[in-house]
């Protein structure tokens, strides 16, 4: 009787079956034989190869196909040899012309702007009613859906603070080529040298350790010296570096993040000192500053990198609109940060490999993660399991192992990789 359960749960996964009772599967009612005399008492005694031969013929019914549950994982689906369509979870198909979302997000007025042939919007019992349509919105460029629903913040159509949810909702509920959704909600990094600080992020800040009380200014380089093609640098100002790590942690009670300071490793004369914060803190922003963009400077100046904060979505856009020169002038006070020419920052991803959490490049792929944990991505392909954060929670990526699609999926933070392999298997190793 436990072989037929097992089976029965099996074949009931995925394809809408529905389970009998625990009783009547696992522990079947027992009854008593037919009295001496009375052929039509009922005796439901049945041997278990009957029960199996039953299970497995109601499973393969046409009757038990008619009840199918949502599907509860996102699929990666290969159009052709070089592109491939992400499902989110409870999308039956990538050929549906339009998807209609039924959002949470309240309407503030009557009237919103419409994209003609992108996204309708309609209002239903005070809410917001969208008809998505995934081919032309996968055809907009990158940052497109964020300046979208900025827009319906700023002519008031949704509650302050709504923007992000908003784009963030459309994203992962519309079947998109890989790495759609990602581009739609940032703008390119390598074109526009911006990335959005998000959530699922953290900061690394890599900056110098110079001698004594020396100014941040001071030179690092003290003296040179020439002799034909030999030229000898002198450092004594510099003794050692910092790496600090920041946390984004969401704010209570409201939308938007705070940057937190996390953790602190020195590097002095060859010693490691471990430090809950850092020797200066770089994001000291005033509480009400919820959004956050770094914004990386070329050119000859004083600092390499700025970080451009807003109170909303839409004070965010306009902030950096206004520091597209490279310079904070123009930005209300606070709200824009220089990042000292001497100090690196880097965003990462937060994910987890094999149970450990690991903190990856921004623009990381799943093949990224593997090569980390020094394995071969191609090797692992039919030992991979990858989770996706959808609505704030994993969920699995189903997706062919025969093809390498998976391989490059962005890491957009909270993703979740592993694999498992018999002892006797054998992986190259970078």
């Amino acid at each position: 009787m436990e072989t037929a359960a097992i089976i029965f749960a099996q074949c009931s996964f995925g394809t809408g079956v529905l389970k009998p009772s625990r009783g009547a599967i696992a522990n079947p009612k027992k009854t008593r034989p037919a009295a001496s005399g009375d052929p039509t008492a009922p005796n439901f005694r049945v041997r278990p190869s009957a029960q199996l031969a039953a299970i497995i013929a109601a499973c393969l019914s046409a009757a038990c196909a008619v009840h199918r549950p949502a599907l509860e994982t996102w699929r990666l689906q290969n159009q052709n040899a070089s592109s491939s369509i992400l499902i989110p979870p409870g999308v039956a198909a990538s050929s549906k012309p339009q998807s209609t979302l039924a959002s949470p997000v309240p309407l503030s007025t009557g009237s919103c702007s419409q994209s003609d042939g992108v996204i309708e919007i309609r209002r239903r019992k005070h809410r917001l009613a969208l008809t998505v349509f995934p081919g032309a919105l996968a055809q907009k460029p990158p940052g497109w859906l964020a300046q979208w629903s900025d827009a319906l913040e700023t002519s008031h159509c949704i509650p302050q603070g709504a923007a992000p949810l908003i784009a963030a909702e459309i994203a992962e509920s519309v079947p998109l080529p890989v790495n759609s959704a990602l581009h739609l909600l940032h703008p390119n990094s390598t074109q526009s040298a911006q990335v959005d600080i998000g959530s699922q992020m953290r900061l690394q800040v890599v900056s110098p350790i110079l001698n004594g009380n020396l100014p941040a200014d001071a030179p690092l380089l003290t003296s040179t010296s020439g002799n034909g093609l030999t030229v000898t640098l002198k450092a004594n100002n510099f003794v050692g570096y910092e790496t600090a790590w920041y946390a984004i942690r969401p704010r209570a009670h409201t939308t938007g993040f705070f940057i937190a300071p996390e953790s602190a490793e020195r590097h002095i004369n060859g010693q490691v000192e471990k430090h809950a914060e850092p020797a200066t803190n770089y994001f000291h922003f005033p509480p009400e500053a919820a959004f956050y963009r770094l914004f990386y400077k070329s050119g000859d100046t004083s600092y390499t990198a700025i970080v451009v904060a807003g109170r909303t979505w839409p004070e965010l856009e306009q902030n950096t609109t206004a520091a597209a020169n490279g310079s904070c002038a123009n930005v209300p006070s606070g709200l824009c940060l220089p990042i000292p020419k001497r100090v690196a920052i880097n965003p990462f991803v937060n994910v987890t490999v094999n149970g450990s959490p690991v903190s990856l490049p921004w623009g990381s792929s799943v093949a990224d993660a593997i090569r980390h944990s020094g394995s071969r991505p191609a090797a692992l392909l039919d030992h991979l399991c990858v989770e996706r954060l959808y609505k704030g929670r994993p969920v699995r990526v189903e997706f062919d192992p025969r093809n390498q699609a998976i391989l490059s999926l962005l890491l957009t933070g909270g993703e979740a990789i592993s694999w498992k392999l018999a002892a006797h298997d054998s992986l190259q190793r970078r």
